[in-house]
């Protein structure tokens, strides 16, 4: 399966769950996710052990996005609530993020409507 997420012009490599995860967020900009919402979408299910592995994966995928993951630009946390997708800056970028990445067999990465046709640029 092919993910294609890009970072100021560079190629960030995610796992399928982080990718996933960014599918989920991006297609929900501005909208605060829930805990529960995001562990039933991504794993569908909502245990205590997926609440504790989502916030594992939110780190990592903001290691890798965020220049500096304690000041986030993209990812927010709303304390034991969940988590939201900032709107960019500008209109292009948050454009961008309504896209997502090609997975040549599927035609999609996900069961997100959003992960169809375009590689997803941060």
């Amino acid at each position: 399966m092919r993910l294609a997420v890009y970072l100021e012009g560079r190629e960030l490599h995610l796992t399928p769950i982080e990718y996933k995860l960014l599918c989920l967020l991006s297609k929900n900009v501005g909208k605060v996710l829930t805990h529960t919402f995001i562990t039933k979408e991504i794993w569908g299910s909502s245990w205590d052990n997926d609440v504790a592995s989502l916030r594992v994966f939110m780190a990592t995928l903001r290691k890798k996005i965020e220049s500096d993951p304690s000041s986030p630009q993209y990812i927010q946390t709303h304390i034991g609530v969940g988590y939201r997708m900032l709107k960019a800056e500008r209109e292009q970028e948050t454009d961008s993020l309504l896209h997502s990445a090609i997975d040549s067999r599927t035609r999609g990465c996900c069961k997100l409507p959003s992960c169809l046709q375009q590689p997803l640029v941060l």
